[in-house]
Parts: C-alpha cells; sequence; structure tokens
C-alpha cells in the first residue's frame, strides 16, 4: 500500500525512511525546527524540535539524536526522550586547557555504532565510548589513534586503520561490547606511509578498503591478513575525492566516485 505526505521540499533537512512505513521528518520553518514521526501515512507525533541535530535510528523502537557535545536517546513510538548524555568532557585533551587551541577538547560526536544494546561514541578527540542504550551510562572509554581516523563497523567489531607519514601503519581490531582492542597488526605500503587524509572505509566480510583524498590511490586490504591485496589509482585527478565518497568492492570490481562526479570503475586481473 502506499501513502502520500505533502510537506514543502524546501524546509525539510533530514528525512529517515525504514521498514517502508516508519518516516521521521526533521523540518525547518521560519527557523523553528520540527520533528514528525508518520506510521503507515498516519502523523503519530510531532514535536517542536530546537536542537539542530542528526538523527539515528538505533533499530524499530529507538532513535538517537546527536548535537554537538550531546546525545540525546529517544522512544520512537512516543517520541519521549529517555536520556541525554554530555559527551564534552570525555576523553579531553587536558593538555590544551587554557590554551588558543582548548575548543579542540570538547568531545563532539563524529560517528554512531551501535551493535545490540551498546552504542559506540566516536568523538572528536580522538576517543570512542561505549554506551549502555538503555541507562546512557559510559561503559567504557578508549583513546583511538589519530584525529583523523574513521573506524567502520562490521557485525560486532570496529576496523581501524592508522594512517600518517610519522606513525606506524596499522589495523587494529576493537570489540565493540567491551572496548578492548583485539587485534593490531602492521600493514606496511607506501599510500599509507605517504598520505594523511583518506575516505571513510569500506568493509565486507574480507576486505576494507579505502582512498587517498589528494592522490586518488585505491587500497582494498585483506582485514583477515593485513595483506593489501590490490591497488588502482585513479587518473587525472583534479579535484580532491570528499570523505564520504567511499570506494565499493564487489567480487573482482573496485568503484570509487572522484570529486567531480565521475565513476571509475577498476577490474582485478585474474
Amino acid at each position: 500500500m502506499e501513502y502520500e505526505i505533502t510537506f514543502d521540499k524546501s524546509n525539510i533537512r533530514q528525512t529517515k525512511l525504514f521498514n517502508n512505513h516508519n518516516i521521521l521528518i526533521r523540518e525547518n520553518d521560519n527557523d523553528n525546527w520540527s520533528l514528525y514521526y508518520y506510521l503507515s501515512g498516519k502523523l503519530i507525533w510531532k514535536k517542536e524540535w530546537i536542537e539542530d541535530s542528526q538523527l539515528f535510528l538505533v533499530n524499530e523502537s529507538y532513535f538517537l539524536s546527536k548535537n554537538e557535545n550531546y546525545l540525546s536517546f529517544y522512544n520512537l513510538w512516543s517520541g519521549e526522550v529517555l536520556w541525554k548524555l554530555d559527551v564534552s568532557k570525555l576523553g579531553e585533551y587536558l593538555h590544551l586547557k587554557g590554551t588558543k587551541h582548548e575548543e579542540l577538547r570538547a568531545g563532539t560526536v563524529h560517528e554512531i555504532y551501535n551493535y545490540k544494546t551498546v552504542l559506540v561514541a566516536l568523538l572528536r578527540n580522538d576517543t570512542i565510548i561505549g554506551i549502555d542504550s538503555a541507562t546512557g551510562a559510559v561503559l567504557w572509554q578508549k583513546p583511538l589513534f589519530l584525529f583523523i581516523s574513521r573506524p567502520v563497523q562490521l557485525n560486532d567489531k570496529l576496523y581501524h586503520i592508522v594512517t600518517g607519514v610519522d606513525v606506524k601503519n596499522m589495523l587494529q581490531v576493537y570489540d565493540l561490547a567491551t572496548g578492548k582492542l583485539e587485534r593490531e597488526v602492521e600493514i606496511t605500503h607506501p599510500v599509507l606511509k605517504e598520505n594523511t587524509f583518506f575516505t571513510k572505509r569500506f568493509i565486507n566480510d574480507t576486505y576494507i578498503a579505502l582512498t587517498a583524498t589528494k592522490t586518488g590511490e585505491i587500497l582494498v586490504i585483506n582485514h583477515k591478513t593485513a595483506i593489501v591485496e590490490d591497488y588502482a589509482k585513479l587518473p587525472n585527478l583534479k579535484e580532491k575525492i570528499p570523505i564520504d565518497n567511499i570506494p565499493q568492492v564487489h567480487q573482482n570490481k573496485v568503484y570509487q566516485l572522484d570529486g567531480e562526479g565521475t565513476l571509475y570503475i577498476f577490474e582485478k586481473e585474474e
């Protein structure tokens, strides 16, 4: 069955749709934010929404709101807030206190991961925290090397590649439930050593892939062996590749979208 919901498209900032029926819409009308929840085309609730926040669906019953230093957890069916967590002081750079860079101490949330009852947040200050989704309590906290890191989740594990010129390039695997570093192995490849900025990571059951945003060099790494199994480079790259243009690996092909909207397809030679 199809449903039609009419909104002024110019006012809609974010829409979340799942299960073909349930929809969250965040609307901005004359700076008055509103959040709507529809089920099968019927409006269930509407709330005034002050925060300019991002929304993350956790499962069919809850959603998470991310706004600068705060995480807020809501019941999807009622819109009721269950808990709020201020992360601004978690994992802060204490040595920056009193300097002109003190604002970097704030724990702004960059990424959200979720496994069963544990929410994991990547903070701007190189920290990952595990949160009990039922209570909002912080279960564990770990430093994560490099501010520009972009870990990626696979099932109950978080895969992190340490990149950079003056560091040892490593593949690290963390358990999402406990934050425990389960595996750490060195990856040797000049692209990791010569570049600092990379796209977010692609991952599947075998491979993790990332692309250097400046040079357009793509690495496909077997995350079970930490061996770089494939390498490709975009020709005549003019614009830097946006961080969200994640490489895609399917069967024997690698797909990469550059900064000008051109899609490149590389096929691995047998």
